[in-house]
């Protein structure tokens, strides 16, 4: 699973306002549909968390509000697995809870059709699967669903 940094915001200060996750410098907001799905977003509004996503769960998209840079792709059975670099720091699991990386990069992995076409020279844009990410405390790692 990829594991990164982000926080929950609120557009501003009232109770109903537009909330979106700030993964690194990109704004993924979360539409009122998801929010009523899983209205622990609200809860967490200005709280830093660890967001876990697994491959499948990434997706590209020509719109999406995420930007990687491409690293390597590689073509095993039926999947294209997409190595990109990722302007958020990495989360790690350690004994004691979790710690978050140094560096403000992490490596992330994602898993396409074997057909899709990757330009390892342009930005790939993507989104993620809301419903299917994981959300820990950043301090011990507990998950928070």
């Amino acid at each position: 699973m990829n594991v990164v940094k982000a926080t929950v915001v609120a557009s501003n200060d009232d109770r109903d306002a537009a909330l979106a996750v700030l993964v690194g410098p990109h704004r993924v907001p979360l539409d009122d549909i998801e929010v009523r799905r899983r209205p622990l977003w609200r809860r967490l509004v200005g709280r830093d968390i660890a967001v876990g996503m697994r491959p499948d769960a990434i997706r590209r998209d020509p719109d999406g509000p995420l930007v990687g840079s491409v690293r390597s792709t590689e073509v095993l059975d039926r999947h294209t697995w997409v190595t990109f670099d990722l302007d958020a720091p990495t989360v790690h699991a350690t004994d004691t809870g979790t710690r978050v990386g140094r560096e403000q990069r992490s490596t992330v992995v994602m898993s396409m059709d074997p057909d899709a076409a990757v330009n390892r020279w342009e930005p790939l844009k993507f989104g993620v699967d809301l419903d299917r990410v994981h959300l820990f405390d950043l301090h011990s790692g507990d998950a928070l669903e």
